[in-house]
Order: structure tokens, then C-alpha cells, then sequence
């Protein structure tokens, strides 16, 4: 959540547009590398695996509105497999997996629409907002 969150205030490749990117030799070993890491924790722990993902994908030069789309992406086909693994041993609650299924839907159908709504300088500062209020409440509560 730092991490995203630096990068979301320091934004060091804002002025690239999605078009205009190109990896030089030594940004694309680091997103090689990077990538690599942030998939094997995404697949043991996944817990705001999210947030690292975005940070990877904006350093690569994607504002944070692509970059969310692409990190939607992601998470959703590691997340299929995990499912499957965890639903062959038996650990799947369907009922609570079904309510969780809708709540997460309505707000991906809410987020999209925000995002789009409101676009790149709003969802910088929501994520910065969020994660602030995130980082107090674990260091004092």
C-alpha cells in the first residue's frame, strides 16, 4: 500500500499517454522481475496483491485508469485457478463465496463507473486518501 501510494503521489511517468510506451532494456528487466515476484505472492497470499500489481503497471507507464483495468485482469485469471485448486480440496464455501461473488460485483460495476466518471487525477487521490486512512488505523488501532 507505501509503495502504490508513492508512486500514486510522485506519479514518475505521468506524462506518458498508454500509446507512447516503450520499455527501455533496463524497465523491462525490471517489470520481468518485478512481475515475477508480485505472481508468486499473488498466488500464496493475495492479500492486497492488487496494490502491488498496480504499483508494477504504473511504473511501466500506465496511468492509474489502465493500469486498473489491466490489474483487473490479472487478479481475475490467477484467481480462477486459485479457485479451482482451493474448490478440488474441498475449502470452497459456495454460500459465502456466492455473497461475496455479489458484493464484489456491484462494486466492480460501481469502481468502473466511478473511474471512467471521474477519471486518472480522481482515483490518484482516492487511492492516496485510502490508503493513508489504511496505514493510521494498522499503526494506531
Amino acid at each position: 500500500m507505501v509503495a502504490i501510494t508513492l508512486i500514486t503521489l510522485f506519479n514518475p511517468v505521468g506524462k506518458l499517454k498508454q500509446k507512447d510506451i516503450s520499455l527501455s532494456r533496463g524497465k523491462w528487466v525490471f517489470s520481468i522481475i518485478a512481475f515475477f515476484f508480485v505472481g508468486i505472492y499473488g498466488g500464496f497470499i493475495q492479500a492486497g496483491v492488487g496494490f502491488l500489481i498496480l504499483a508494477a503497471i504504473i511504473v511501466t507507464g500506465y496511468d492509474l485508469v489502465s493500469g486498473n483495468a489491466v490489474k483487473t485482469f490479472v487478479i481475475l485469471i490467477f484467481t480462477i485457478f486459485a479457485l479451482a485448486i482451493f474448490f478440488i480440496q474441498g475449502k470452497v464455501n459456495l454460500y459465502l463465496g456466492l455473497i461475496l461473488s455479489i458484493g464484489n460485483a456491484i462494486g466492480a460495476l460501481a469502481g468502473t463507473k466511478v473511474t471512467v466518471l471521474k477519471g486518472n487525477n480522481f482515483i490518484r487521490w482516492f487511492v492516496v486518501i485510502c490508503v493513508l486512512i489504511f496505514a493510521i488505523k494498522l499503526i494506531f488501532f
